[in-house]
Formats: structure tokens, sequence, C-alpha cells
């Protein structure tokens, strides 16, 4: 998997919005220390999920009216969304194994695709 995409307020609509698979945004900042830890794990965890499920990542102090927008209070925050509207969300860091029970259950909870 390449790096995750960086979404901002300008590509937001067809990065999570219009996309064909769901998608999880990574709510990040530069000085976050847990942000720089659960970033390693999305890696790993991206891979796994390839095709499935895309990654994209929110700077929120370099997109605050974005981050306002959706709710964000806090990093990280990741937001899932599927069919362009929001399945889920939580704050914190996450191991590797929560992460994936969680949005595998997210995701099973989900209605199913018409155009698949």
């Amino acid at each position: 998997m390449s790096d995750p995409k960086v979404v901002n307020e300008e590509n937001f609509e067809e990065e999570v919005f219009k996309s064909e698979i769901p998608v999880l945004i990574d709510f990040w900042t530069i000085t976050c220390i847990p942000c720089k830890s659960l970033s390693v794990i999305l890696d790993k965890f991206g891979r796994s999920m390839e095709g499935r499920l895309k990654i994209v990542k929110v700077n929120a102090e370099e997109q605050p009216g974005l981050a306002a927008q959706l709710g964000v209070r806090g990093v990280p925050t990741l937001m899932l969304f599927d069919h362009g509207e929001v399945i889920e969300n939580r704050g914190g860091f996450f191991l590797l194994h929560e992460l994936r029970q969680w949005i595998e259950s997210a995701l099973g909870n989900t209605k199913p695709r018409k155009d698949v």
C-alpha cells in the first residue's frame, strides 16, 4: 500500500463521499505523540485491508474548518465513512487488534453497496 492520501477541504468530496469503498479518516496533528504511533498501526492495518478500505489522513491543524465541520474535538480521531456517510467515529489510540475488531464490526453492520 502506498502512503495514505492526504485529504483537505478541496478533495474531501472526491476522496471520501465519492469513494467506491469505505473510507477511514485519520485526524492527526504533528505534535500529537499518540497520532504518530497510531500512524504505524494504520499503515499495517491498511495493507491488510487493501481494496476493501481506503485510509486517508487529515491534519486537523492545517484543516480546522474540515475538522470542525465533522465535529472533531481532539486527536487522534478516526472516522469511518461508507456510502458518503459517517457510520462510526472514535477518538484515542488503538492497538492493531482493537482497530481491526472495530472496523470489521462497523463494516459488518453497513448495508451492501448497490453498485458492487
